[in-house]
């Protein structure tokens, strides 16, 4: 079974606190597809850079890594992780979880 591309201009973000990695599949006209991997820090201007070479490839679409956000609440009785929700798809669109939209 062979896969049948949906979008010929990708864009997939992996977002850590401290840097963003970008990763564009290009498919040209005459069937050659280019990839291209780039770090970009945390910052407003980097996101800037982030944005204006975007801006460059031309997405049909961006998407992102799906993560859940977690932390250990530490008290007297010991520690617990709490799950904060499953994000996906926009920047801070909360799909899912307790925080999601009922």
């Amino acid at each position: 079974m062979e896969l049948t591309p949906i979008y010929k201009r990708v864009i997939a973000l992996d977002v850590h606190q401290a840097k963003i990695t970008a990763c564009a599949i290009v498919e040209h006209d005459d069937g050659r597809q280019e990839m291209t991997k780039l770090d970009f820090g945390a910052f407003k201007r980097d996101r800037r850079a982030l944005a204006q070479w975007a801006l460059q490839i031309r997405p049909e679409v961006v998407v992102m890594e799906s993560c859940v956000f977690r932390t250990i609440v530490t008290g007297r009785f010991g520690s617990v992780t709490a799950e904060f929700g499953n994000v996906t798809g926009h920047f801070g669109d909360v799909t899912a979880g307790p925080l999601a939209p009922a």
